[in-house]
């Protein structure tokens, strides 16, 4: 199962995408979160971690804010073979 997950921009109120959950939770969890691409990552590590995340295109699995993204055990700052394509990263 995977989940994209964004902050909402204050300005336009739409959600831009930060990090990327991939796998399962069940048995031995194979699950990895990763930022989407440099910017995100300076999101990542520089906001508030209480700062709401929403889940864009699937349920949240207990992730709400970025603090649950970046002490999540499977969170890894870039991994590029897991970011999907079509957000704008290069």
């Amino acid at each position: 199962m995977s989940t994209t997950f964004g902050i909402i921009d204050k300005v336009t109120g739409n959600a831009v995408p930060i990090a990327r959950r991939v796998g399962r939770s069940t048995g031995e969890s194979k699950v990895t979160i990763t930022s989407l691409g440099e910017l995100s990552l300076f999101i990542l590590r520089n906001m508030d971690k209480e700062t709401k995340v929403v889940a864009m295109d699937n349920s949240a699995q207990g992730i709400h804010t970025i603090g649950d993204i970046t002490h999540h055990p499977g969170f890894v700052e870039i991994d590029w073979d897991l970011i999907p394509t079509g957000f704008g990263v290069c």
